[in-house]
Order: C-alpha cells, then structure tokens, then sequence
C-alpha cells in the first residue's frame, strides 16, 4: 500500500467522530509501524486527549522515518506528553516537534511530562525545533 503524500493530516470534527478516528488511525498506526514511510504527522486541533497519545506513542517506537510531528491544541496532560516524551526518546530522524497550546501539559502537582520532555532532550535526539508555547 502506498500513500500519495507522506503528510497525515485531521482537522476539527464532531467529538463522536473524532474519537472514533483517533482509535483507528491509533490501531492502524501500531499495525503498520515500521513500514509505513509517514514523515509528517499534522494532528492540529483534534482534542485526541492523553488516551489517543497511546497508539501514536507505539507507532513512534516502531516507525523511525517520522520527521515532523505536529500535534497543537490537542488538550494533552502532563501524561500524555510523558507517554510521548519516552516514545520520542532518541528518536532518530524526529526533527521538529510542535505540542503549543495544550494548556494543561505541564500543570498540576504531576510533573511527568516536564521530566519527560527534559530527559527527551538531554537524550541523542535528533530534534532541531521544540514548540512548548502556551502551556501553563
């Protein structure tokens, strides 16, 4: 199966139907791990939450072409984004990384998701931009 643009891209949708999306492209994206050739995933606006972040953290293990992962506005915690963070961590190829606008990623006494992104960073990451604007 070959796909016509290596971009993957949702826009906002009704709640019901978003979550019904999310779970499958999560499924989907665990199936075909390593083979699928996706360099960009766009994930703007979906309000995919902490539980969506699951199925996209197992691709990411598996799929090491990913070079752009775009993922603003998506109502993530300091959960979710640890769940991604240790996905991401020395991720090869992963070079920009937007996660702006998720307000509550980093708030609240659990400050899982701060120590993840930070070890992320410390790590032999590939990644060259960081997008952290306006998360309390």
């Amino acid at each position: 199966m070959y796909l016509v643009s290596p971009f993957l891209t949702l826009s906002t949708l009704s709640p019901l139907c978003l979550t019904t999306i999310i779970e499958r492209l999560a499924r989907g994206l665990e199936r075909i791990g390593k083979d699928c050739n996706i360099q960009t995933i766009r994930l703007m606006d979906v309000k995919m939450g902490d539980a969506g972040v699951i199925g996209l953290a197992e691709f990411l293990r598996v799929n090491h072409q990913l070079k752009r992962l775009l993922m603003p506005v998506n109502q993530l915690s300091s959960t979710g984004i640890a769940t991604l963070a240790a996905a991401l961590h020395a991720h090869p190829s992963l070079h920009t990384l937007d996660l702006s606008l998720n307000n509550n990623m980093f708030g609240g006494a659990d400050e899982g998701g701060l120590k993840q992104v930070g070890d992320m960073l410390r790590s032999d990451s590939a990644l060259l931009r960081l997008d952290l604007q306006s998360n309390g």
